[in-house]
């Protein structure tokens, strides 16, 4: 599990490197991708106290 924190750890150390340099990339989620994700989405059910399955370190 260490590995793949330490992963982890140096994707988001990229990303916010990144975010930093190039802030313009930043885009704000369209309204047409926003209902396509919503209309994806809409019939699944999600049951927010369900237990997580597998290994999990939070």
């Amino acid at each position: 599990m260490t590995i793949f924190l330490e992963e982890i750890s140096s994707f988001l150390s990229f990303l916010a490197a990144d975010l930093k340099r190039h802030p313009e990339a930043v885009k704000a989620l369209g309204p047409e991708l926003a209902a396509r994700i919503t209309s994806l989405t809409a019939n699944v059910p999600v049951d927010v106290d369900e237990a997580i399955g597998g290994d999990v370190d939070l």
